[in-house]
């Protein structure tokens, strides 16, 4: 197994991609986002996009991984826009 191509591979999906103003996603959320088709390059905030994520967790018709994007969102949200 080749080590140094498994820790780049990791950094490059886990790296922060700025999409627009306010948001800045990872590579894999990106890729998630987009297979479940939600339209988060129309987004004005984090909010916005876990409120559409929200929507289809409700409908019960997703994976695994659309809850952990949403989780990290979540907590994204909170450590960057509440004051502590």
């Amino acid at each position: 197994m080749n080590y140094d191509n498994l820790i780049n591979d990791t950094l490059a999906q886990n790296k922060l991609i700025q999409v627009n103003e306010k948001i800045y996603l990872t590579k894999n959320q990106i890729e998630i986002l987009t297979r479940y088709q939600i339209p988060f390059e129309q987004c004005s905030s984090i909010k916005e996009i876990i409120f559409l994520i929200e929507e289809i967790l409700e409908s019960g018709d997703f994976d695994e991984d659309l809850e952990v994007v949403s989780s990290s969102l979540q907590e994204f949200d909170y450590y960057v826009n509440y004051k502590k």
